[in-house]
Parts: structure tokens; sequence; C-alpha cells
């Protein structure tokens, strides 16, 4: 879903700034850059939230255990965990 989302937004900033550059209110070149530039924020969040969700899902995860889909806890274990974590 987020990919999607985020590819529906790429194209929305786009279809906007060509718009834009269709009216005569901005130039084709200032429309480039802008969208570099907002793809370029994004990559950089995207980047951060991926690392972010890596740091999370090796607290969650148990260490002792085989790394697998079959290894993984339950939810109702997942959820146990992150009450003990937050005590």
């Amino acid at each position: 879903m987020g990919v999607d989302l985020s590819a529906q937004t790429v194209d929305v900033i786009e279809k906007t700034i060509d718009e834009l550059v269709k009216k005569g209110e901005i130039s084709e070149k200032e429309g480039k850059k802008i969208v570099k530039k907002i793809l370029k924020k994004s990559e950089v969040k995207k980047d951060y939230l991926e690392f972010k969700i890596k740091k999370v899902l090796k607290e969650v995860l148990p260490s002792n255990k085989k790394k697998g889909i079959k290894n993984l806890l339950s939810e109702e274990e997942m959820l146990e965990d992150l009450k003990i974590k937050a005590k």
C-alpha cells in the first residue's frame, strides 16, 4: 500500500507541475527542478522510515529463534512481548 500511495502522490505532483507549466506560471526547467527536489526528499524520508521499521522489528522479533516465517511470534505473543517492553 505504501509504495502504491507514494506512486500515486508522485503522479499527482507531476500532473500539477505540468499544469503550472502549461499555464505559464512556472517554466519547464523550474517544474523539473521542483519535481526532482520533492522526489529526493521523499526518498530520504522513505529510507529513514525503513530504517526505523527495521530497528523496531529487531527489538520485537526474538533473536534466539531461527529466522523464517515459521518461527515468527504469533500476534498474541508479539502483543504480550510489547506489553512487557512497554513497562
